[in-house]
């Protein structure tokens, strides 16, 4: 069977899943909290947000520590030490 050209792949699927995880979570703490990724100083909620919709490699890199941080706590490894 065909792919149609206008459905996404599974992996660009499960790419935008991820992606709107990490926006809804960011989106879950105040505002005025920054979030710091590597030595670059601190972002606002709206300006990691912007960077994970832009897919700028500050995006990609606060995609994959949400994912990292939600496997590990699905694996209880966030609560080993408790």
């Amino acid at each position: 069977m065909k792919k149609n050209n206008h459905t996404p792949t599974d992996k660009q699927q499960l790419k935008e899943d991820m992606k709107q995880l990490a926006i809804a979570r960011l989106k879950s703490i105040p505002s005025q909290y920054q979030i710091s990724v590597g030595g670059g100083g601190g972002l606002t909620r709206k300006e990691a947000v912007e960077n994970i919709e832009n897919d700028s490699e500050i995006g990609k890199e606060l995609i994959d520590i949400e994912i990292e941080f939600l496997r590990d706590m699905a694996k209880g490894e966030l609560y080993k030490y408790e």
